[in-house]
């Protein structure tokens, strides 16, 4: 019979965590400011994010693709590491929020009490299958790692929705006001804006790794609060921020974006940004369209946008917000380039194909790998089956679409994806695409 490892597994974690828990700096100083009544909201997000990381650390140094049996994280194990840790984390990033918000209610003359976080069951549920459902724990340890400090920073992010929501039912009647550090993501700068209360998009309080937005909270009389933050903002300082919006001509709901309605095969109807050419427009839509004729309906892509020329990527799809970037979509000859770069791609093996939709077709390949991870309750055993293709891959018992499809499984079913397309793809991807397919 084989050795349960969890037992020792889980005390090998909760003394470390104590340990590191009860030493670092960043969060003995955070509970003094709460001791002595001077911590702010901003001091509860970086209490989640230094928490978040002290957790994943200690995941990286007691949990290690050599411990694990045949180098895999089973369910089994997952599922008894994974939510008791990140229970503790949501209880005490609550309890720190709670002591915080009270405390600044108070200050700022609201008499509304603290309402708790909530469990995000499904994120939890989540971060233990995508560990478990990879042959080899080491393809996602990194992904499950940073999930962990994403999870804790979450926990800080929903109690100030809550409070923001709380207030807003008291009759406060708040307006939401979202602006970026002049340094951020594409998926950030279409959040920004203003919004009411009742008009705000659910994702007006999400913040991604290293996110310095910054989102304020007007309760409608006459007080204002950064929702992150929480420190009162004066009306001279609205103000200021408001004159910056009108002399860029930048009307209050600048940013606004939903997805397409789900279950529609039809032309893209998302968002352009406006410097994307007309021809990259037309490509776009095509091959959109082609995709799901392909694989079936795509509600994933809010928005396309033209990545900056000085980016090392070539296209990017980020899944929290439907954001897919085309390098060169703003240039008038796109086409041209990326036929360039596509061609010289192939010929050293580093992309499946040599065509010049090639970046259209591999991150609209991963918008389908987010439309089944969101709606395909078959999805699990289609990604092990695909998983298992990849280690034949990485094993070399079968030939890969490209070097890129080496780097992650995701890359390699977008690049498989995206050879899926000519007229004779690889064995290896014709597998794939027929697993993506099922029904």
């Amino acid at each position: 019979m084989a050795e349960d490892i969890v037992p020792g597994l889980q005390e090998a974690i909760e003394k470390d965590f104590q340990n590191s828990f009860q030493t670092d700096s960043t969060l003995i100083s955070i509970y003094e400011k709460i001791q002595n009544g001077t911590a702010t909201q901003k001091d509860g997000e970086a209490f989640a994010r230094e928490l978040g990381t002290v957790l994943t650390d200690v995941f990286h140094r007691n949990v290690t693709p050599e411990q694990l049996p045949d180098g895999r994280m089973y369910y089994n194990i997952a599922n008894r590491l994974i939510p008791p840790a990140l229970e503790q984390n949501h209880g005490l990033v609550n309890e720190v929020m709670r002591q915080i918000i009270t405390k600044q209610n108070a200050d700022a003359g609201i008499g509304l009490r603290y309402q708790d976080a909530d469990l995000d069951e499904d994120k939890v549920h989540g971060l233990v299958e995508r560990a478990a459902n990879y042959p080899q724990y080491e393809v996602v340890q990194n992904d499950v790692e940073t999930g962990l400090t994403t999870f804790t920073q979450g926990v800080a992010d929903e109690a100030v929705h809550k409070d923001a929501a709380f207030q807003a039912s008291a009759g406060l009647h708040p307006r939401i006001v979202r602006e970026t550090d002049g340094d951020c993501c594409k998926w950030c700068l279409d959040l920004a804006g203003t919004y009411d209360y009742e008009s705000a998009p659910p994702e007006v309080y999400a913040r991604h790794a290293n996110c310095g937005c910054s989102v304020e909270f007007r309760p409608g009389d006459g007080k204002r609060q950064d929702v992150w933050s929480k420190a009162l903002i004066s009306d001279a300082e609205f103000a200021k921020i408001d004159a910056r919006k009108e002399a860029e001509g930048l009307p209050d709901d600048v940013g606004v974006h939903s997805l397409r309605e789900k279950g529609t095969i039809s032309n893209f109807d998302g968002n352009f940004e406006r410097v994307v050419t007309p021809e990259v427009k037309v490509v776009f839509d095509e091959e959109f369209k082609r995709a799901q004729d392909a694989y079936g309906p795509i509600s994933t892509i809010g928005m396309v946008f033209a990545l900056n020329d000085n980016s090392n990527d070539y296209g990017v799809y980020y899944d929290n917000g439907g954001m897919l970037g085309i390098r060169y979509a703003n240039k008038k000859n796109a086409m041209e380039l990326l036929g360039k770069v596509s061609r010289k791609k192939f010929s050293t093996k580093e992309w499946s194909t040599a065509d010049a939709r090639h970046v259209f077709r591999h991150e609209i390949g991963h918008a389908i790998q987010n439309e089944h991870d969101l709606y395909d309750p078959k999805w699990p055993d289609k990604l092990k089956r695909i998983g298992e293709i990849y280690d034949r891959v990485i094993s070399g018992e079968l030939q890969a679409p490209s070097n890129y499809s080496k780097k992650y499984l995701a890359e390699f079913i977008s690049e498989c994806i995206a050879e899926s397309y000519v007229k004779k793809p690889r064995e290896v991807c014709r597998m794939v695409t027929k697993i993506l397919k099922e029904v």
